[in-house]
């Protein structure tokens, strides 16, 4: 199987006890990002980060805030184009022989998007990762911050060169979107969808 390293954590997260009740904290209202500590499963503890950044996938910061027990992060309403990927890249859609290619459809394929992550960091130093997650059926799912530059929409399946099942019902808006991703190792099938599941936890994972 591929690694999807746009939208996959490199390392598996251990949920702690959260509430999972809503999503009401996810960036879409205002393109903000408020969370409390009490959010968030395996928060840091007071002096373990000073910062929480919005860092793109080339690693250009385009948000900081300052950790008190909590943080809000703006998200810009638009991303300079310095910091943009193809949208055929980020979703991997050359991962495909040309006759299961010709199975997704991409509205645009000129459309350019930016993956963010939010990073904790102590000084210069980059402590850890939030990540907004959860886990059914021995499967984690993920929730990733995309801007897009245009609209764009990515819809199909269609099996990899590895010869997984990729299934894409991806809608993208012109500014920040959510995407839902999973990989299902068992059924070797990946998801990637704008519908976003509930139940849903904010988690910080320290770097090893």
């Amino acid at each position: 199987m591929k690694k999807f390293y746009y939208l996959l954590p490199a390392i598996a997260l251990v949920l702690a006890a959260c509430s999972d009740d809503d999503d009401k904290n996810d960036g879409r209202e205002g393109f903000k990002l408020t969370l409390s500590a009490s959010e968030i499963a395996n928060a840091p503890s007071a002096g373990e980060i000073d910062a929480v950044k919005l860092v793109t996938e080339k690693n250009a910061v385009l948000q900081t805030a300052t950790w008190n027990d909590g943080f809000t992060i703006e998200f810009n309403e638009a991303v300079g184009t310095s910091h943009l990927m193809k949208v055929t890249d980020v979703f991997y859609l050359d991962y495909f022989e040309e006759d299961e290619r010709e199975k997704i459809k991409v509205s645009d394929e000129s459309a350019n998007v930016c993956p963010a992550y939010i990073f904790g960091y102590e000084g210069n130093t980059e402590k850890g990762e939030f990540y907004y997650t959860k886990e059914l059926g021995g499967v984690q799912y993920y929730v990733q911050y995309i801007f897009a530059d245009r609209a764009v929409n990515i819809t199909g399946t269609a099996s990899d060169r590895d010869d997984w099942t990729c299934e894409y019902t991806v809608r993208l808006e012109y500014g920040w979107n959510r995407v839902m991703y999973y990989a299902d190792n068992a059924a070797e099938k990946e998801v990637y969808t704008s519908t976003i599941a509930t139940g849903f936890h904010w988690v910080y994972e320290y770097n090893p």
